[in-house]
């Protein structure tokens, strides 16, 4: 099978306007207007409600370890494969997909972690930040930024 054509861009709500895609998917648990809605590639409840009790407000170091990995193994749910899957299909016709959150540290944000995981399956993946609109370009997404 060739890799898709299309390509998947995540960056962060406040920077959409920005962007350009053909599709713009906000993967969180609460829905913004004009968006569509991929609760799908959110953290899970029990996952978001855990952030929001014991880490938000503590240091990165104490907690990204857990939630990544409780993050990468939610993935490899049926739920979260078939949104995945539906990536794929828009990027092998040759769309650009946006996966948008709240996040503002990449480095610490879940659309990382679900833009990584479709990167390792073939798809052209890369991040748009506030240095990509004095660029022109988003950057390649990479674990070692």
């Amino acid at each position: 099978m060739n890799p898709p054509s299309g390509q998947i861009i995540t960056a962060p709500t406040s920077l959409l306007k920005h962007v350009k895609y053909d599709h713009a998917w906000q993967i969180t648990r609460t829905r913004c207007e004009g968006l569509s809605w991929k609760p799908e590639l959110a953290p899970s409840p029990a996952l978001f409600a855990q952030y929001l009790r014991d880490w938000k407000h503590s240091s990165e170091k104490r907690w990204w370890s857990e939630y990544e990995r409780r993050f990468l193994e939610e993935l490899e749910t049926p739920e979260k494969k078939e949104a995945l899957r539906e990536l794929w299909r828009l990027a092998q016709k040759g769309l650009t997909v946006v996966l948008s959150c709240f996040c503002v540290d990449l480095a610490f944000c879940h659309r990382s972690l679900a833009g990584l995981y479709l990167k390792n399956k073939g798809l052209t993946v890369s991040e748009f930040d506030a240095n990509s609109i004095n660029q022109g370009y988003p950057s390649q997404l990479s674990l070692f930024n």
